[in-house]
């Protein structure tokens, strides 16, 4: 066979052996890939059947913990509605930790808290039987940051207790409701305070845009830099009596509101129309009424001092 492959080659029987080394070499080399190839997919089967189990049991850690989650909520609940103030509050603040856990119970959770805090505040209460604990605990967990973007229903509630310092509230329902008796740099947007009455309430630098006033009752209140922001459906049959404005901006339009014995100092009226509106006994100093349309107003009793109104009067009345 030397011979026949190599016949010019003295060292054939060399030569010969090292092509059979070469072949025999590269057979071992296939079947070791072949080897190498039966290992990997052996080994990816596992790691496939590993994945499958892991995700199997993430499944069922899943499952476990939804319905630990389901339990605790279940408990809750039941916590809500026991007589015993440490109870409910426990109730409160388990509610409050599966909202943070769960995004699931964010709003549901929401909406409870909403719902306890009506009742608990009903305005059909008597103040002194109100617990304001639990109304500040809650009223603390709802104005929270993970419900941001959630609209509450805190109508028919007195919320003296409740804090809405620095908070910017959009869309909520405050119909009916005895509003706080202090109130620090918030901004509400689209809000109703349809026969809201803010009655002794300090205020200041607060913003109220395009919030429905109607029939609103703002007494014996001091309102320090606010700005009340609207629409002309907005405000319609707004009082405000005995009340302190300084450096308020109004810009919206008032019709058949009444300003009985209102201090208004260094304050602005501006783009809004007023029709049909009473200020009697009330006050201006520094005050300026801007562009605005002055229709059928009583200014009866009312004093001005350094006061410009640069604005649309048509039929008012001015008597001392």
């Amino acid at each position: 066979m030397a011979f026949w492959i190599y016949p010019t080659n003295e060292d054939r029987i060399g030569e010969l052996i090292k092509l059979i080394i070469s072949i025999v070499g590269g057979i071992l080399v296939i079947i070791g890939l072949k080897a190498a190839l039966i290992r990997a997919k052996a080994s990816q089967e596992a790691i496939m059947v590993q994945s499958k189990s892991i995700v199997n049991q993430t499944h069922q850690i899943e499952l476990s913990k939804n319905n630990q989650l389901n339990e605790q909520f279940k408990n809750a609940i039941e916590h809500l509605g026991s007589k015993e103030e440490p109870i409910v509050l426990g109730g409160i603040s388990e509610l409050f930790f599966l909202a943070n856990e769960s995004q699931k119970f964010q709003a549901v959770v929401f909406n409870i808290l909403c719902s306890k805090l009506r009742s608990e505040a009903s305005t059909t209460k008597h103040a002194e039987n109100i617990n304001s604990t639990i109304v500040r605990t809650i009223s603390d967990y709802v104005l929270d940051d993970i419900f941001k973007g959630l609209t509450g229903d805190l109508s028919y509630s007195n919320l003296h207790s409740v804090s809405f310092d620095d908070k910017n509230l959009v869309g909520w329902d405050f119909s009916y409701s005895y509003m706080p008796m202090f109130i620090d740099k918030a901004t509400f947007e689209n809000c109703s305070f349809t026969v809201a009455d803010f009655g002794s309430t300090r205020a200041s630098e607060v913003v109220f845009k395009s919030c429905i006033l109607h029939k609103t009752q703002i007494r014996n209140a001091k309102f320090s830099k606010v700005q009340i922001l609207g629409n002309s459906t907005n405000m319609l049959s707004t009082t405000m009596i005995d009340s302190e404005f300084d450096e308020l901006i109004l810009s919206g339009n008032f019709y058949k509101a009444k300003f009985l014995s209102c201090q208004f100092s260094d304050s602005n009226f501006m783009n809004s129309d007023f029709i049909d509106v009473k200020f009697i006994a009330s006050s201006f100093k520094s005050s300026i009424f801007e562009k605005c349309k002055l229709y059928k107003i009583n200014f009866s009793a009312c004093g001005f001092v350094d006061t410009v109104i640069s604005s649309d009067v048509q039929n008012c009345k001015l008597r001392a």
